[in-house]
């Protein structure tokens, strides 16, 4: 079964999906059993030489998001930094199994000092763990993790902060998440043609195979090419706020369009030319509340807490005209009352091929998922 949404054929999939997502029925959430990340962090051991008083909890935590891997149907967490956490590994939900997992892909660096260089690494040359706000992003035509800029980094360093880091997730799969492997690579520096803002967005356009970058603090919207390293400014949009969170529809006009929501404001983002639109909508004013695309209903999803979601529907100009936001009560097992106090970001995500969404709001709790 497939719709048509303007020009691009989308289809529809999720008998396809396994079966405990199958089962599930219009808006009913299920809880995933085993996915905590808790259960597979860092050994004590691993941890042996870090400064006391680092936790774990604080991948989730502290300011952080996360990216979705569209080739293998998963969640990638990675956060930390600051003053809360040390640790720079990686985690993966990995959602297209008969029985879904979390899995620790790499582990972390065991010296986690300052090596004078500049760049925001550790003194193994892998990147030093941070928040991740809603920076960090899958491409999957070169089928990596990238994080396009960072916060301060553990132990309240601030080098490094628009140095672009890249993990192969194909290395990840050759190598069996055998997790000592290194799948790092660092690929340049935003600065040579636009601010990084820690604070800003990052989505991958599916229309164009680029990277958007939309910079809360400057207002810059600039482009990032996997697959060459280049970087682009298309445009200065004003600034956004703080804490924006957002998504790419890429069956609209000619390129597709950005929406994203802040603390001050809603925005929405032509991205053949980078004009801001005037949609007739005032944002509720949602905090880093997840805001997460959905092309089988051409709408946007976002959720701050209990058992109701958000539904923002695209309008036949999303620059212009009126988006209806509606709320949407889901059955079954219950969401969690609030989020994080510092914020969902990417935690919650729409998943391709089965028509729901994921959800990661606690370190030691287990994941959901919703079937829409």
């Amino acid at each position: 079964m497939s719709i048509l949404s303007n020009s691009f054929d989308i289809s529809i999939i999720s008998s396809a999906a396994p079966a405990w997502f199958t089962a599930l029925g219009t808006n009913e959430v299920t809880q995933l059993t085993n996915t905590t990340i808790q259960a597979v962090e860092p050994t004590t051991a691993m941890k042996s030489a870090w400064p006391s008083g680092t936790l774990t909890k604080y991948v989730v935590e502290a300011w952080c998001g996360a990216a979705f891997d569209t080739t293998r149907t998963a969640m990638i967490i990675f956060g930390g930094g600051h003053g809360d956490y040390a640790g720079n590994e990686i985690y993966l939900l990995e959602l297209n199994k008969a029985t879904p997992t979390m899995t620790r892909i790499t582990d972390p660096s065991p010296n986690v000092g300052d090596p004078g260089t500049g760049i925001g690494a550790y003194p193994d040359g892998l990147p030093g763990s941070s928040h991740s706000y809603d920076w960090p992003v899958y491409a999957p035509n070169t089928d990596e993790l990238i994080r396009m800029t960072s916060s301060t980094i553990y132990q309240n360093r601030t080098d490094g902060g628009d140095v672009i880091w890249r993990y192969n997730m194909a290395q990840a799969d050759a190598d069996k998440y055998q997790r000592a492997l290194n799948g790092w690579s660092r690929t340049g520096t935003l600065s040579t043609a636009i601010n990084g803002d820690n604070r800003g967005s990052v989505a991958y356009n599916s229309r164009d195979g680029l990277v958007y970058l939309l910079n809360s603090g400057t207002g810059d919207i600039g482009t990032y090419n996997p697959l060459t390293g280049a970087i682009t400014k298309l445009a200065d949009v004003g600034t956004l706020g703080t804490y924006v969170v957002g998504d790419i529809s890429p069956d609209w006009s000619t390129n597709g369009f950005y929406a994203a929501q802040s603390t001050t404001g809603f925005w929405v983002i032509d991205l053949s030319n980078g004009v801001v639109g005037t949609p007739g909508f005032t944002s509720p004013g949602f905090d880093r509340d997840p805001f997460t695309y959905d092309p089988v209903n051409n709408a946007f999803w976002s959720w701050s807490g209990g058992n109701t979601l958000f539904r923002y529907d695209v309008p036949a100009n999303p620059l212009t005209d009126t988006w209806n936001r509606t709320s949407v009560a889901t059955n079954g097992v219950a969401l969690p009352a609030s989020p994080q106090g510092n914020g969902t970001y990417g935690r919650m995500r729409y998943i391709p091929g089965f028509h729901g969404l994921a959800l990661v709001n606690d370190w030691a709790v287990n994941a959901y998922a919703v079937r829409l």
